[in-house]
């Protein structure tokens, strides 16, 4: 992310924590597994023998899904929050030239 400098001192730590763990051949183990799980999940809620079963698969491979995702969720929310800051600086900074 460019804008991390707009970020408070807890987010920076945050997110650069976040960006570690992401970058580990680990992280990616993880994802993968997590989608293929996900894929399975799919297909037992397309075959489930009752509804119980298929809402059970449906909350699994959101779950799944969510975790294999969460790299780009994370990425997203601290995007949305350096943005927020940076248009928060660049009003101030307008408004002192007024």
């Amino acid at each position: 992310m460019n804008d991390i400098k707009f970020l408070s001192d807890a987010d920076k730590t945050r997110y650069m924590m976040y960006d570690r763990l992401f970058s580990t051949t680990g992280w990616a183990a993880v994802v993968a597994l997590c989608t293929e799980l996900a894929a399975q999940a799919t297909n037992r809620a397309a075959f489930a023998k009752s509804w119980d079963d298929n809402r059970l698969a449906i909350g699994n491979g959101y779950a799944y899904t969510h975790i294999a995702n969460l790299q780009d969720l994370t990425e997203t929310e601290y995007q949305q929050k350096a943005d927020a800051a940076k248009a928060e600086a660049q009003a101030a900074d307008e408004t002192a030239f007024e």
